[in-house]
């Protein structure tokens, strides 16, 4: 069965404003679901919001059983909520329900949307970023969920912040993670977050022009590797605050996700290929894209415009940083727990014949 044509013509329509907006969805860190008659139409896993109006991407999930596998801690509660599950089929393993789609289940409201501005996502790491937020929506029905691992630990942050709330709210901030935006209508939607967005406006600092003409020549003979489309991503190298935030760790639950388990940072006497092979070989990743200390970033010659995008959307987010110490990276334990998680995706991903430059299930 897979994907089917979603029948609703609205929220479809919603999907492809949002997953347009690079200020509002980074790459294919968003969804927006649906629900109607006990189902709830969730994207694909490796389908974008963006092209929603162009191809099948809704898969229907039944949402008792997406609510019990929450309730009994299942990593991924979408897996047996499936109609090929509820059948007794062979559940498609290419064709994936995204895995975080089942937190839309505990809201009431016919539409949700998770979505991931880059200037929410800085302000929620920054170290007084959760007071600010909450101070800021000051009457708006909202809750703040704190940061948790991807998977069932997530799934249980979120489902006992919501069970704690006297009513059910129209926004959630997941620390580090995203926003959820809550609706009958995609007017709702949409209205609730512009608000939301407005209210959570912090500056952003500039960047350096990068060394594109110094990049360009250390291309001229490597055929793996070239500049990126999107300018905003050499701010990773040249940008010395940005380039001492991404030596420092982690921030974000997207980050460990999409971007790899470290940033792949370039030595001085390096050429693009040796330091590639000396991340493949320490981290056991093929990275994606190399950050060139005082020049820029190159990206692999093959990387997906779909994860390139998300690699913009992180450098923007490390430019409403105001300092590299104002805010939190992600603890041993956490970064330990996404190794683990990241290692079981990837072996999903082998098995169901997917082999990513990146890791691009978001």
């Amino acid at each position: 069965m897979g994907t089917q044509p979603l029948p609703f013509e609205d929220v479809q329509d919603l999907a492809v404003r949002l997953g347009t907006n690079s200020e509002i969805i980074q790459g294919r860190s968003g969804t927006v679901s649906a629900k109607k008659a006990g189902l709830m139409w969730v994207r694909a896993d490796a389908a974008s919001l963006a092209i929603a109006d162009q191809s099948d991407i809704f898969i229907p999930l039944r949402i008792d059983q997406i609510l019990r596998g929450i309730q009994t801690n299942r990593d991924n509660p979408t897996e047996l909520a499936t109609l090929e599950a509820d059948m007794g089929l062979e559940i498609d393993q290419i064709v994936q329900p995204l895995s975080i789609s089942a937190l839309d289940a505990l809201f009431p409201h016919r539409i949700v949307a998770q979505v991931t501005p880059p200037n929410i996502i800085a302000l929620s790491t920054l170290n007084n970023g959760l007071e600010t937020i909450r101070q800021r929506l000051d009457g708006l029905r909202f809750a703040i969920a704190p940061f948790a691992p991807p998977g069932a630990p997530l799934n249980k942050v979120i489902a006992r912040t919501l069970g704690e709330l006297p009513e059910m709210p129209d926004i959630l901030i997941v620390a580090r993670w995203n926003v959820v935006v809550a609706g009958n209508t995609c007017n709702e939607i949409e209205a609730r977050l512009k608000n939301v967005m407005d209210r959570l406006q912090i500056p952003s600092r500039s960047f350096p022009q990068p060394n594109i003409a110094s990049l360009a020549q250390r291309l001229e003979h490597e055929q793996e590797w070239r500049l990126p489309e999107h300018q905003e991503i050499h701010a990773m190298g040249c940008d010395p605050i940005s380039l001492e935030i991404c030596r420092k760790g982690l921030l974000t639950g997207w980050q460990a996700m999409s971007l790899g388990l470290k940033m792949p940072l370039m030595e001085p006497s390096e050429k693009f290929w040796q330091a590639g092979l000396r991340h493949e070989k320490g981290y056991q990743e093929r990275p994606g894209y190399l950050v060139v200390p005082n020049e820029g970033v190159v990206v692999a010659a093959d990387l997906t415009t779909h994860t390139e995008s998300l690699l913009a959307g992180f450098s923007r987010t490390l430019q409403y940083l105001p300092n590299s110490t104002s805010h939190q990276t992600l603890t041993t334990d956490e970064t330990e727990n996404f190794i683990k998680w990241r290692r079981d995706s990837l072996q999903e991903e082998v098995e169901a014949r997917v082999s990513p430059c990146l890791s691009t299930k978001v």
